[in-house]
């Protein structure tokens, strides 16, 4: 990490401000704030506290980190789906918490900057959030981004909280800030609609098609899943450290794994499952059931199981995880 004195300082300024501001006291976490920086450079901000949960703050980035927001705002059954999407954003996050939470890089920052946090839930911290690494302390460059988004955020939270600004959040309003005529203007918008990170993909072959609806249906069902095991994989390969992600398929009458892979940063998911599961109906069949709870796995997949035939349950995926626990209990 770098030591810019400035833009750090900078930063854990505006972490102070926000911190005596408190404003998860006045604003839920499904309240959102968008921020036109440029016209091409576009932000969603979230605060989190005001259910008594952990303080803090995420930002996320244009078209894919609104996707990301919808993907996470979502309820699901299966704690493994949510762990999944949580690890799968893509974002940048201020917490308040415990010095033991506070990466060593940023208690050395502190210490360098000559600052003092005292207590419990009263240390801030910086987490950068990226799809396949594990979550880790930000960098000199995510730090100025933070600096560039707090200072326009203080003032919308400040104008917001004063009732200075006109939104009703419960009728699926946002803050919406721009700048006109080099003003700018807090206003309400309505939140934009819903989007699906996870289209469900369709295959350019229609031959491929064919061919995999004249292949036979055989006795056999399967668990396909993707999941991330939280666990740190260290490679010089890698910018950062990964976060272990998992495609695994079991069968269902034996419980035994089929297929096993852990995918490398930058691996689309997509294509890694498909990669598996078109040769298998090419040269083994079609299976009658696909029991699936990962959305890229269902998207991937879905559509092949329509033309299939292929019945898919969005059921219980035990097996899975009591495979992937004694796994762990090995590593």
């Amino acid at each position: 990490m770098g030591r810019n004195t400035v833009v750090w300082r900078k930063l854990y300024k505006l972490s102070d401000q926000l911190q005596k501001l408190k404003p998860w006291e006045y604003i839920w976490s499904g309240d959102y704030i968008c921020i036109e920086l440029a016209p091409d450079d576009v932000v969603y901000c979230i605060v989190m506290g005001r259910n008594g949960d952990c303080i803090g703050l995420s930002i996320y980035e244009g078209e894919e980190g609104y996707a990301d927001l919808c993907s996470l705002s979502r309820e699901y059954d299966d704690l493994e789906v949510t762990k999944y999407l949580m690890f799968e954003q893509n974002c940048l996050t201020w917490y308040m918490g415990d010095r033991s939470e506070v990466p060593a890089e940023q208690r050395a920052i502190i210490k360098n900057l000559g600052l003092k946090y005292r207590g419990s839930q009263n240390w801030p911290y910086f987490i950068s959030y990226e799809a396949q690494y594990y979550p880790n302390s930000i960098n000199e460059e995510e730090a100025e981004r933070f600096v560039q988004i707090l200072e326009r955020l203080l003032d919308i939270l400040e104008e917001y909280i004063h009732n200075h600004i006109d939104v009703q959040f419960e009728d699926n309003e946002m803050i919406y800030a721009r700048q006109k005529d080099e003003q700018w203007i807090y206003e309400s918008m309505s939140v934009p609609y819903d989007v699906d990170k996870f289209m469900p993909i369709e295959l350019t072959d229609s031959g491929l098609y064919e061919e995999l609806e004249e292949r036979e249906q055989i006795n056999q069902n399967l668990y396909i899943d993707l999941l991330y095991l939280n666990t740190v994989i260290q490679d010089d390969d890698f910018k950062k450290p990964a976060n272990a992600l998992m495609f695994i398929v079991v069968d269902e009458e034996t419980e035994v794994i089929m297929h096993g892979d852990l995918l490398k940063p930058g691996d689309d998911e997509i294509e890694v499952v498909l990669n598996f599961f078109i040769p298998f109906i090419l040269e083994t069949g079609i299976p009658k059931k696909v029991h699936v709870r990962n959305p890229n796995v269902h998207a991937a997949i879905i559509d092949i199981c329509e033309r299939c035939h292929i019945q898919i349950d969005m059921g219980n995926m035990g097996v899975v995880d009591n495979i992937i626990d004694e796994m762990k209990e090995i590593m």
